[in-house]
C-alpha cells in the first residue's frame, strides 16, 4: 500500500473508532444479532430497523477494537437508507473483498474500500469482517424465523 493511501487508511479507521456514527442500541428494532471474535475479544451487537419505506436503518454497541468499531461505523452509514436486499449484497460484496479478493475492485464507496488496508495486518481482517458477518446473521435469521 503506497503511503498516501495508508494514512487514508489509518484517517478513515481513526475517525471512525474514536467518533463511530449510529453507536448505540435504539429504543425498537426489528432485528438483532450478536457477534464475537474469540481470538481477540470483539463482541458486536447489530440493531436493525425498517422504515415505513422497507428502507433500512441500523446502529450497533461494541465492545471492541478501534478496527471493529470503524468498520461497524463506516457500515451503519452505507446501509443506512437503503433495503434488505440490497444491503445483503453490500455485506456479501465486503465480505468477499475482505476475505477472498480485494475491495478496490468491487463497486463500493471511496470510504469502505479503505477497510481493504486492514489486509496489510491479517490477523485483523476478522476484526473488520465481524460487524458485517453479525449484520448478516441478523438479517437471515429473521428471514428464517418468519418461514
Amino acid at each position: 500500500m503506497d503511503k498516501k493511501l495508508q494514512l487514508l487508511y489509518q484517517s478513515t479507521i481513526l475517525e471512525h473508532g474514536q467518533d463511530p456514527r449510529n453507536f448505540g442500541k435504539p429504543d425498537r428494532y426489528d432485528e438483532f444479532a450478536e457477534g464475537f471474535n474469540p481470538l481477540c475479544g470483539d463482541k458486536v451487537n447489530i440493531y436493525c430497523k425498517y422504515n415505513f419505506n422497507l428502507e433500512l436503518e441500523i446502529t450497533f454497541e461494541s465492545v471492541s477494537c478501534v478496527i471493529c468499531t470503524a468498520s461497524a461505523s463506516l457500515m451503519t452509514t452505507e446501509l443506512g437508507g437503503i433495503s434488505k436486499g440490497k444491503a445483503i449484497e453490500l455485506i456479501d460484496a465486503v465480505l468477499d473483498g475482505l476475505h477472498c479478493s480485494t475491495l478496490n475492485q468491487k463497486p463500493l464507496s471511496k470510504q469502505l474500500t479503505m477497510l481493504d488496508g486492514v489486509k496489510e495486518f491479517p490477523s485483523r481482517i476478522q476484526c473488520a469482517a465481524l460487524p458485517w458477518a453479525t449484520t448478516r446473521k441478523a438479517m437471515i435469521e429473521s428471514e428464517t424465523r418468519l418461514e
